[in-house]
């Protein structure tokens, strides 16, 4: 499945790839231990001060040249306002701040995209065990569709990912239903997913048990108690007892 997880992951970042990835099961509801947080807060702080320090010269120089125009009208009033160090150092620490909020957000939203894509690629890696043909039909969609990455990640929450993409790649027109959805009404495509699901498991759990009813030697279970000593002595028991 490396032409899908090429295909999703339009977003290209080596940082973000190093990171240590989640087994399947966790990977359903992403989770960032307090390693990588510091990791990701402490290498992004340094970025930001810088930014937030050229952020807050550039606003500087803005506000002086707004005060210097109607100061050069009326220059008896005196020269164009001065800013004393500690306004500089509070405008530079308020731009690094706000830099920093936003570059770890963005890292921690590049992280959960990357576990996304990791674990619904290795879904599809099952599903096409179960399902051949199913990696070529995924290979065939268009992936520069926004509406596909939000579907994506619809999708890989639920715990039959795999069979949802085989009902919707082997029915069309319910796929572009949702995606029309995802589109105009979100809710309504979350909505329209999880009675897919659910219907997909009622569909499976129908087939098993018509499958016991067409073999009913299926459903026989041998007793655990044969072949076993429950304690109590037979007949047999009592004569051997008192045989002569």
């Amino acid at each position: 499945m490396e032409d899908v997880k090429d295909i999703v992951d339009t977003q290209d970042n080596p940082e973000v790839q190093e990171q240590d990835t989640a087994p399947v099961d966790d990977v359903q509801k992403p989770r960032f231990n307090q390693i990588q947080m510091n990791d990701v807060v402490k290498r992004e702080r340094e970025k930001a001060f810088e930014k937030g320090r050229q952020a807050a010269m550039q606003e500087l120089q803005a506000q002086q040249q707004q005060q210097q125009q109607p100061q050069e009208q009326a220059s008896s009033l005196g020269g164009m306002q001065q800013f004393s160090q500690a306004d500089i150092e509070r405008m530079i620490q308020e731009q690094a701040t706000r830099a920093t909020q936003e570059h770890i957000q963005s890292q921690l939203a590049e992280m959960k995209q990357q576990q996304m894509v990791n674990s619904f690629v290795q879904k599809m890696q099952v599903a096409e065990q179960q399902y051949p043909g199913l990696e070529q039909e995924l290979n065939q969609l268009n992936y520069s569709d926004p509406r596909i990455h939000a579907f994506i990640g619809m999708v890989n929450d639920f715990e039959n990912t795999g069979e949802i993409m085989k009902e919707v790649l082997d029915n069309p027109y319910k796929l572009s239903q949702i995606l029309s959805d995802i589109q105009d009404q979100p809710y309504l495509a979350q909505k329209n997913l999880q009675k897919l699901s659910a219907s997909i498991k009622q569909n499976q759990q129908a087939k098993v048990e018509e499958a016991q009813a067409r073999d009913p030697y299926a459903q026989l279970k041998p007793s655990t108690s044969a072949g076993m000593d429950n304690g109590s002595m037979s007949v047999a028991d009592y004569r051997k007892m008192f045989k002569g």
